[in-house]
């Protein structure tokens, strides 16, 4: 059973044919609904909202400014990248951008501790170096680069706002200077301070009681205009794509396909895993192994 099952034309049990239709279109209707519902309550912390939100050079700048502690201008963004290593594993990149300066920033928002791991941060670095470098260029042409992560949760468990990670030489106590930044934005915590009321507006989700202008701009735009048509837009792409996989294959594989490829955008979307696993009539650890192997496939 799958996705299919319950959103397009398949007859539920027990009604006749001409009672199918009726049915369906409802859970269907039901369903966008509350999937656009909860698209109201989401904040830039989520990753849906949060990737539009800050696709825009202006907002990102001044997010970037407040982080880093300095006025900076950015001139090319990168949302959702994957980049690959040598090997051929890819990563994907919630934000990646440059500044005029030449210097790149990765912006990282993770509301799951594991995914912010000291040991994912200097893999990102390494990842971000090795396809920053051409081919050839000496290593003194590396750009300044820094890896952000802007969690729920204290990660780092010191009550502090932000954590600035530099590497030092420990005999001499000096910076080692290698270009690599890497800071720890705590969302939950919100002082009295430029990076407090930027963690404020991150995890807002009325633009009405945001600091910022721009960002509330951005979050009245995408929630309360362009972004419900978008919203809608999205979701009856899923469904139009699950009808196209379920035609292009046979009929057991091609459901079973769709149910996985539509469960796995709608949690992309915004949906709960638990919403998804009871429409798809499967277990939320079934979601978690798609989800698992979707972000594995890049």
């Amino acid at each position: 059973k799958g996705l299919n099952r319950d959103l397009e034309d398949v007859t539920i049990k027990g009604d006749g044919d001409d009672k199918s239709s009726s049915p369906q279109e409802s859970l269907r209707q039901d369903v966008r609904d509350e999937y656009i519902a909860t698209y109201q309550n989401r904040t830039i912390m989520d990753d849906t909202l949060g990737s539009k939100i800050l696709d825009d050079e202006e907002t990102l700048s001044e997010v970037l400014s407040i982080i880093v502690e300095k006025s900076l201008q950015v001139v090319r963004k990168e949302m959702q990248k994957t980049i690959q290593n040598l090997q051929g594993r890819g990563i994907r990149l919630d934000v990646l951008a440059k500044d005029e300066e030449g210097k790149l920033y990765n912006i990282e928002v993770q509301r799951d501790d594991r995914g912010a791991t000291a040991r994912r941060a200097r893999y990102n670095g390494a990842i971000i170096d090795s396809n920053f470098l051409p081919k050839g260029e000496d290593f003194g042409k590396l750009l300044e680069a820094y890896v952000i992560f802007i969690t729920e949760n204290d990660v780092l468990k010191g009550d502090y706002q932000a954590y600035h990670i530099e590497r030092m030489v420990k005999e001499t106590g000096k910076p080692f200077d290698d270009g690599l930044h890497i800071i720890y934005v705590n969302a939950s915590k919100q002082e009295d301070s430029d990076m407090g009321r930027l963690v404020h507006d991150l995890t807002c989700a009325d633009p009405d009681l945001m600091y910022s202008t721009m960002l509330a701009e951005r979050m009245r735009s995408f929630k309360f205009g362009e972004g419900v048509q978008e919203m809608k837009s999205t979701y009856e792409s899923l469904i139009a794509r699950g009808k196209e996989i379920g035609r292009e294959e046979g009929r057991e594989e091609g459901e079973k396909r769709k149910a996985r490829e539509m469960s796995v955008g709608l949690c992309q979307k915004g949906f709960s895993i638990e919403i998804v696993a009871e429409v798809a009539n499967t277990t939320v650890e079934t979601i978690q192994k798609w989800l698992k192997e979707a972000e594995a496939a890049g």
